[in-house]
């Protein structure tokens, strides 16, 4: 018990190093529990309640094939196809007693995920099809050019789906997520927030604020507003 506490201690530890050197996006990896995957990653993402992803697949088969995720930012779209299954009715195993959709990339062993525009934070679980500890690596990319690094998690195959997840700061939006891993493998339990109006429009903001002080006050007097900017 001691030693998975200290490995979740560096792992965590390891996301918020890597994000200094990446300022416009942070990679965050988590493990294979709730705790240290989505209720962590709610803590540091600073956009919000998060919209839980459900394309609406029944359980069982037929399974359905998928190209895009609908989400109420817009649609998230696959670089590829993947398979719309359920965990212990075409997928075998998870992690942390979900038991609910995850999306198979039928042989394929990276795969991008492109968002819709303006969006804060993307999280989501990955599980490999091998019955066996795999590397994973996941990227995410932000609109202002920059990128988290690597991001790598070993994960399980049996019962040990993990937890990666991305959100971008000073106004940039996230634009794509690239996992990739030494199998194929399953994605799940995927959320997705948009970035508030005010914090995409404050780069736009700041311009004009700038160039309305260079200009000579009218007869009538002239007020301008200063909107602090945070890097």
């Amino acid at each position: 018990m001691r030693t998975s506490q200290l490995l979740r201690a560096a792992t965590a530890a390891t996301a918020v190093m890597t994000s200094c050197a990446h300022a416009g996006i942070i990679g965050f990896v988590g493990d294979s529990t709730l705790e240290w995957g989505w209720d962590k990653f709610d803590e540091v993402q600073p956009y919000g309640e998060m919209e839980v992803i459900l394309n609406g697949h029944e359980p069982g088969p037929p399974f359905e094939l998928v190209d895009a995720w609908p989400t109420s930012c817009g649609p998230v779209a696959l670089s590829l196809t993947h398979d719309a299954r359920h965990v212990q009715q075409g997928w075998a195993t998870w992690s942390h007693g979900y038991t609910g959709e995850v999306f198979y990339t039928l042989g394929g062993l990276e795969a991008t995920y492109t968002m819709p525009p303006g969006i804060g934070a993307f999280d989501f679980y990955v599980e490999p099809n091998a019955f066996s500890i795999i590397k994973f690596t996941a990227v995410g990319y932000a609109s202002d050019g920059t990128d988290s690094g690597p991001m790598v998690s070993w994960i399980a195959g049996a019962s040990g789906a993990s937890h990666f997840g991305f959100y971008t700061t000073g106004g940039a939006a996230l634009t794509h997520v690239h996992v990739s891993a030494y199998s194929d493998f399953a994605i799940g339990e995927m959320r997705i927030v948009a970035i508030p109006a005010p914090a995409m429009t404050a780069c736009l903001a700041i311009p004009a604020l700038r160039r309305q002080r260079h200009r000579r006050p009218r007869a009538m007097g002239g007020t301008g507003r200063i909107r602090e900017h945070s890097p």
